[in-house]
């Protein structure tokens, strides 16, 4: 007979309990193997449609933005959230957010600000996402990407004011 004991790992970033598989943590982001099991599922999921507007660059930002901490760079968190304000403040689609990113990274001596991550995590987890039916993903996708940088509010005067400067926006 299976054990019905089943133990749980709650992922650093994002706050998700999800079922223990022993699975390493991220090296790239302060996340459980687990949540980076679903972020893998739900990349297959964006890669694969082959959309022009490039939805994947969405998950990869708020993902990010819910998995900054220990082990993530200050320039990986601020693209993150640099890519949620322009996606979700100034209507840029993925394709647009992904080359800002590329635009920012050219300025290598630039210092990318210390954002702290939220200290409320009240918001949509990826696997929120993963449940739903592919004909709903897409919303719960940018509806993941809005509770995300809501969280991340005190921060866009400050976003704001780094893209302009470096983006010229």
């Amino acid at each position: 007979m299976a054990d019905l004991a089943t133990t749980y790992i709650t992922c650093p970033g994002c706050g998700l309990q999800l079922p223990d598989k022993q699975l390493p943590s991220s090296d790239q982001y302060n996340a459980s193997g687990e949540c980076r099991e679903l972020y893998h599922q739900l990349s297959y999921y964006t890669l694969a449609k082959g959309d022009t507007d490039f939805i994947h660059e969405v998950i990869v930002d708020t993902y990010g933005a819910q998995h900054g901490g220990t082990g993530t760079s200050d320039m990986t968190i601020f693209f993150a959230i640099a890519g949620l304000y322009l996606h979700l403040e100034r209507g840029k689609t993925g394709k647009q957010a992904r080359q800002a990113h590329v635009d920012m990274a050219q300025h290598k001596c630039y210092k990318w600000p210390s954002l702290v991550p939220p200290a409320q995590k009240e918001w949509l987890t990826i696997a929120d996402v993963i449940a739903a039916d592919d004909s709903r993903k897409d919303a719960l996708i940018e509806q993941w990407a809005a509770s995300t940088w809501l969280a991340w509010q005190k921060d866009i005067k400050l976003v704001s004011a780094v893209c302009s400067d470096v983006l010229s926006i």
